[in-house]
């Protein structure tokens, strides 16, 4: 598979990359190590995990992979903190204490030194953007973070970042990652142009609006044991009649042309990662 530049960092990986949300819970430990083989033998080298993703066993998951393959060098590694880790009300925030924290425990299931990136899951209202950045410096003199991600941030926020970072000397924001696919493209508007003007990597994410673009799907009530029938997020997210009505139309479009639209729009979605 080949290998892209993503924005300024300097990194180069695969078009696409392996999101784990799903690994421990629905997806159990044994299919998840097997997914994790398949996509590496296919080519992709950039994973994606959370701290929050099944209360941090899907960074077990990975770190466990790794470990057993001896491949965290071949491996561009992203995690993320601002989301509770299960229940835990002390896991939630961008605060120093629980940025630092977490990034400790992150390390400590993924078994490795280091995260390649390390995104800031969500904005943090409640937290001044310069009190975390700092935190952020402290770890990325440290050796434990080697780029700064921003996940679900508006581009004024990235903007405020990039200029706060620049102006203390501190280490900027090199990647951003949005929500993006066919029936959801907010990011075309401001996010994906402020991007190419500052070099940003752009990782982007649900190039399904999970799994509504495969087509699969009938409207009376989602299908029993995917994503829209167990998780309440993401029935609030798509399960509507407007997205409803723009899948089955993209879904058309795509059988007329003898296309498969989950490749499509899987790789579309890819093409913006820079």
């Amino acid at each position: 598979m080949e290998r892209i530049r993503l924005g300024s960092t300097g990194l180069k990986v695969s078009p696409f990359s392996f999101g784990t949300m799903t690994l421990g819970q629905p997806v159990n430990e044994k299919t998840s190590l097997e997914l994790l083989d398949l996509v590496s033998d296919s080519g992709v080298n950039f994973i994606d995990t959370s701290n929050s993703y099944n209360a941090g066993h899907s960074e077990e998951i990975v770190g466990q992979w790794m470990d057993a393959r001896n491949n965290r060098e071949q491996i561009v590694l992203a995690t993320k903190v601002r989301y509770p880790v299960g229940n835990d009300p002390e896991t939630i925030g961008l605060t120093p204490k629980v940025l630092i924290r977490e990034l400790e425990n992150s390390l400590r299931r993924l078994k490795t030194e280091y995260v390649d990136i390390y995104y800031l899951h969500q904005p943090d209202d409640d937290t001044p953007i310069e009190v975390t950045w700092r935190a952020l410096e402290s770890q990325v003199n440290a050796g434990k973070i080697r780029y700064i991600g921003l996940s679900n941030f508006a581009a004024w926020q990235i903007v405020d970042a990039l200029y706060l970072s620049r102006s203390r000397g501190w280490t900027p924001p090199t990647v951003t990652q949005a929500l993006y696919n066919a029936i959801s493209r907010a990011a075309d508007t401001e996010l994906l142009p402020m991007a190419r003007t500052f070099d940003l990597g752009t990782c982007l994410y649900n190039p399904l609006a999970g799994g509504l673009l495969t087509g699969k799907y009938r409207w009376e009530k989602p299908t029993s044991g995917t994503r829209f029938a167990n998780d309440a997020n993401y029935r609030q997210r798509y399960w509507d009649e407007r997205q409803q009505c723009a899948a089955d139309a993209f879904s058309q479009i795509a059988r007329d042309g003898g296309a498969d639209c989950r490749t499509g729009t899987a790789v579309h979605a890819g093409s913006r990662q820079r």
